[in-house]
């Protein structure tokens, strides 16, 4: 890997030490893969040490969902960079957006949403930036349907 240089006369000179540039290649070793979602952390408190902030990537094959979650207390923001995704969210995920190239999304904490690739061809990919480390809770409904907060999340 090469170090980053200042420009103009002092390109011998490294880049400030707390920098850190990751490249596309990078993101596949520290890949966590599951059925069909594969999330490629980048920016993170154990691969760069930030401590108030996430940024990684999200790869949903076609056809295929992140099922419902929320992210915690946590803040999460969405830039669409390839393909489609249907986001739906409120209590019985009742809302509904289709997602396109270069659409941004704020979801705020604690609610319940989930994330499909509707496309039958092609993976929807996806930066997903949060406020603090990666949380995600998966939700499963109550008996009237509602995805609520985990119990566990006290």
């Amino acid at each position: 890997m090469s170090h980053p240089t200042k420009s103009g006369g002092d390109q011998d000179r490294p880049v400030h030490p707390g920098v850190r540039v990751i490249r596309p290649l990078e993101l596949v070793s520290h890949a966590i893969a599951a059925a069909g979602v594969s999330r490629l952390p980048a920016i993170t408190h154990e691969l760069v040490g930030a401590d108030k902030l996430w940024i990684g990537m999200t790869v949903l094959e076609p056809g295929t969902g992140t099922g419902p979650h929320h992210h915690g207390d946590h803040e999460t923001g969405i830039y669409l960079v390839a393909g489609r995704i249907r986001l739906r969210w409120g209590m019985r995920l009742e809302v509904e957006a289709e997602l396109e190239v270069g659409d941004l999304v704020f979801v705020p904490p604690h609610l319940p949403h989930e994330e499909i690739n509707p496309a039958a061809d092609e993976p929807a990919v996806w930066v997903v930036v949060w406020n603090d480390r990666q949380v995600f809770v998966p939700l499963d409904p109550d008996a009237a349907g509602v995805y609520g907060p985990n119990p566990a999340d006290g």
